[in-house]
């Protein structure tokens, strides 16, 4: 499945967007639901609860990295931090014909410096 705030790698959308829905091989089993990060924590239960309507037996939800304010939290987290999160494959983007140092994270860099 695909929901997702961004086109082109830039949030566009207020709310999450299904691009590819939860898919009806999932009625009576035990789903997963893992992200890389929970900042607001409305992707994993939007799609946790996707996977209940199409008849999952279980579901669990698991990311790398947990902001506090997530809600819901999800049930397993490897990090919980409400630091600036930075991973490998967000630093770049590629934008215009070339790569280069994602907006949102230069963004939340130049907050980080006012700090």
């Amino acid at each position: 499945m695909r929901i997702t705030r961004r086109l082109n790698d830039q949030v566009t959308y207020q709310q999450p967007v299904w691009k590819v829905d939860v898919s009806k091989g999932v009625e009576g089993k035990v789903v997963a639901v893992i992200d890389e990060i929970a900042d607001t924590g409305e992707t994993l239960r939007l799609v946790a609860q996707r996977a209940r309507e199409q008849g999952a037996k279980h579901v669990i939800t698991a990311c790398l990295v947990s902001h506090s304010w997530a809600n819901p939290t999800p049930d397993h987290v490897a990090l919980m931090t409400d630091a600036l999160v930075i991973f490998p494959w967000d630093k770049q983007v590629y934008q215009a014909g070339k790569w280069q140092l994602n907006p949102e994270l230069a963004d939340a860099l130049k907050l980080q410096d006012t700090k």
